[in-house]
């Protein structure tokens, strides 16, 4: 039950829990002086005709300690066969190792790994951290395969898609890929 104060406004913790359930309870919820619009965990700023309000949206997903994560990664890196210094240096330049790293492109977690690849990857659950950096290991051992274990071109691929490489037959001439991938080179040590 959806309790309500005097003016009829939901409560928002309720709301919240009813979210979490997966009941679709439609109600008008006040956040800020804003009038939402929320059908189970789905809200819409009626005002501003956005696709959330925080009173309503679960919180994002908590960093896990970096220890924690640079043993995902290494793991990640020894079951896909990727080196693990590559691998790390990769997570070191995508997110500082941090889990909860969301781009403005939409790419995740500590790889920056793109919902829709890591669903070819075998990834569904994106914001799952150890789910997230597998998809971008099995990524980047794709991309090492098909460029022959071309490294430089790999990294270009990982950052600019393999679209671009293909595109320039070789590194894309983009500034921030030419120093993306120099500087994961240079962390390997690679020439």
């Amino acid at each position: 039950m959806i309790r309500r104060n005097e003016r009829g406004i939901a409560d928002v913790a309720a709301l919240a829990l009813a979210a979490a359930l997966g009941l679709m309870l439609p109600t008008i919820v006040m956040h800020r002086s804003r009038a939402t619009h929320a059908v189970g965990p789905l809200a819409t700023c009626i005002a501003h005709r956005r696709p959330t309000c925080p009173a309503v949206m679960p919180p994002p997903p908590s960093p896990i300690p970096v220890a924690t994560v640079t043993r995902m990664v290494a793991l990640a890196a020894h079951d896909t066969g990727v080196p693990a210094r590559l691998l790390r240096a990769v997570a070191d330049h995508e997110s500082a190792l941090d889990s909860s790293a969301v781009s403005d492109a939409g790419a995740v977690g500590v790889l920056q790994t793109l919902p829709e690849v890591a669903a070819e990857r075998g990834c569904s659950r994106v914001t799952d951290p150890r789910c997230e950096i597998y998809a971008g290991a099995r990524q980047l051992a794709l991309l090492l395969d098909a460029y022959h274990g071309d490294r430089k071109l790999a990294l270009a691929a990982y950052n600019a898609g393999p679209g671009a490489v293909a595109k320039y037959h070789g590194i894309p001439p983009y500034p921030e890929t030419r120093n993306y991938v120099a500087a994961i080179i240079a962390e390997v040590g690679e020439r």
